[in-house]
């Protein structure tokens, strides 16, 4: 795919998984593609804090969903359809890739996590322990030390 061309000197992938055949994204792809416009709240809300497994400060939840908000259904769509997408890309990352995510992810478990980066070839595969979907939200000093590591491996 032309969107996915490893252009760039590295990749950090966050919260990824290779197969988009997974039961979590099955049920997330079913629940995207029933949304309509407006879209409703209270699957905004149940998503975004599906992905945290840590508390993160309630002024930058109430941010995300206020952005999260102003999506329509067919960027949602569009969101699941460029994570399907760039499971046919894997194969083309040709760059040091960094694939780091939580052991409480409910999108992407620590198998496909660890698939992605067996993928990929010299890929570093980083599991945070209770962390979910979102490591650079739920510890992101965890995250900055994560990604300097790699980039000064590099």
């Amino acid at each position: 795919s032309a969107a996915f061309r490893a252009v760039d000197w590295a990749w950090v992938l966050v919260g990824a998984g290779i197969r988009a055949a997974t039961p979590g994204m099955a049920e997330l792809r079913k629940a995207v593609d029933a949304l309509t416009d407006p879209v409703d709240p209270v699957f905004v809300r149940d998503f975004q804090y599906s992905t945290v497994a840590k508390p993160v400060p309630e002024t930058f939840m109430q941010t995300v969903l206020a952005e999260s908000h102003r999506l329509d259904a067919a960027t949602w769509r569009g969101v699941i359809a460029g994570l399907i997408a760039y499971e046919a890309a894997e194969p083309a990352i040709r760059v040091p890739t960094l694939v780091v995510g939580g052991d409480k992810d409910a999108v992407f478990s620590v198998d496909e996590q660890r698939a992605t980066a067996a993928a990929i070839r010299g890929a570093r595969a980083v599991i945070v322990p209770g962390v979910g979907h979102t490591l650079h939200w739920e510890d992101p000093a965890r995250f900055v030390r994560e990604l300097l590591g790699f980039l000064r491996d590099q």
